[in-house]
């Protein structure tokens, strides 16, 4: 991971700062066999944005928890493709929608008929960190 700084708190990209907060939602809420994913989703999320230079300060004050459980829980992001569906589940903007509205457009990195489109949890976060901050555009 490139950055696992602990250090000053910086603010979160508050499109960011909304993914992470309805995951911690679906986390508490999960029940059964969707427990698994939703924590595991978290993990990802927190890997790619510490790999993206995300301070963990940042994340931790969004999610009310410690720079060091952050770290601790975050993990590396290269097996978890996300579906168009969960992006737009996480972000409330289609995959195309998103990559138009980012300077930094969403790629695909698996794609089939029967499965749809995939994108990597890394490109997905560094979209959304190029999201402009907008009165409106995020939740």
């Amino acid at each position: 991971m490139a950055s696992l700084s602990l250090g000053s708190s910086s603010e979160l990209h508050p499109r960011l700062g909304d993914v992470l907060l309805r995951v911690q939602t679906a986390e508490r809420t999960a029940a059964g066999p969707d427990r698994r994913p939703t924590f595991r989703l978290m993990r990802e999320l927190l890997g790619a944005a510490l790999s993206l230079g995300v301070p963990a300060r940042a994340l931790s004050d969004c999610l009310g928890t410690s720079p060091a459980s952050v770290v601790t829980r975050a993990r590396s992001s290269e097996g978890l493709a996300l579906s168009g569906q969960l992006v737009e589940q996480l972000c409330d903007l289609t995959p195309s929608e998103l990559s138009s509205l980012s300077a930094v457009p969403l790629v695909v990195v698996d794609g089939a008929p029967e499965t749809g489109e995939h994108y990597s949890t890394v490109d997905f976060v560094r979209t959304v960190l190029a999201l402009p901050d907008v009165p409106g555009l995020h939740t």
